[in-house]
């Protein structure tokens, strides 16, 4: 049996269209990193539950970070290296300290997760429900602040 230059053609196609589809994930790419950029990145993964309810549930923020020289986080515990504010209330950062997430004495790429809980409440007491985006950013040891990244609207329930 001859394989024509059309059926060549099409197992060719088929395994480039394979290929693309099962090597890429957009639920999977998060930050596309430079090994060789020294200031980090992030991306918000997952905020969850949402909606929460205030009374019962702490908002769960799963924070992907890639850094070139990997000098996120600190040993001085006084240091806060991690803020985040919420769309609701202005100039209101809290800030929190980061242990070191790689060796300090070590210049190495690093990439991984966060998990930051925070107590979410209403503002309006007599609201039953309300609305709130979740910004978070950061420094490295160096002071390099990263970009900052955005939690999906959560709905806040009484």
């Amino acid at each position: 049996m001859k394989i024509g230059a059309v059926h060549i053609f099409f197992i060719v196609f088929s395994c480039c269209v394979l290929m693309l589809t099962a090597c890429s994930n957009d639920e999977d790419i998060y930050i596309t990193g430079d090994p060789f950029n020294n200031t980090p990145h992030i991306s918000v993964k997952t905020a969850t539950p949402n909606p929460l309810q205030v009374d019962t549930d702490s908002l769960t923020l799963l924070i992907h970070y890639f850094d070139g020289d990997g000098d996120l986080g600190t040993t001085d515990t006084a240091a806060h290296t991690i803020f985040i504010s919420d769309s609701r209330l202005q100039n209101d950062i809290k800030s929190f300290y980061i242990p070191p997430l790689a060796p300090t004495d070590q210049k190495i790429t690093i990439e991984g997760d966060l998990k930051v809980q925070i107590k979410m409440k209403l503002l309006d007491s007599s609201a039953a429900s309300e609305e709130a985006i979740i910004s978070v950013w950061l420094n490295d040891r160096k002071g390099n602040e990263c970009n900052v990244a955005v939690s999906p609207t959560i709905e806040l329930l009484r």
